[in-house]
């Protein structure tokens, strides 16, 4: 399990921004006026900031897991409530409902999961006697 899995993307993008700041420049400093251009120096600046991001995200992916062992709230609650909603809703594409571009009957229908998707799927499998269920040859 990743922090993408867990839709944790906003602390990732402070995560980065915060190691560029804190991490890379003061390395790629010092490689460049105290090491004088080391080849050494410049390689480990390089890899500096994946070593420190991966120390962090691990121990945010540490707090995820005990939060979700524990049932508790977090960066993956919200998308878990889009995608029971989408479920609902036969007349509107996942996409423009993520971006808030269905219409407002649309968004009624998938939040009070009036619409069923098993009907429209049965209907595009409907079998016309001949061949396997499915519509496959």
């Amino acid at each position: 399990m990743t922090l993408a899995c867990c839709h944790d993307f906003a602390f990732m993008a402070k995560a980065a921004v915060w190691t560029f700041l804190l991490v890379f420049t003061p390395a790629i400093l010092v490689a460049r006026f105290a090491f004088h251009d080391s080849t050494t120096a410049l390689y480990v600046c390089m890899y500096l900031p994946h070593f420190v991001m991966g120390v962090v995200f691990a121990r945010r992916m540490w707090g995820h897991a005990r939060a979700m062992r524990d049932g508790e709230p977090g960066p993956w609650t919200q998308h878990s409530r889009k995608m029971s909603q989408l479920s609902g809703s036969a007349n509107t594409s996942a996409v423009d409902l993520l971006l808030g571009l269905a219409d407002d009957t649309a968004k009624a229908d998938a939040m009070a999961g009036d619409t069923d998707i098993t009907t429209d799927v049965e209907e595009a499998n409907h079998d016309d006697g001949g061949g396997e269920a499915g519509g496959c040859g």
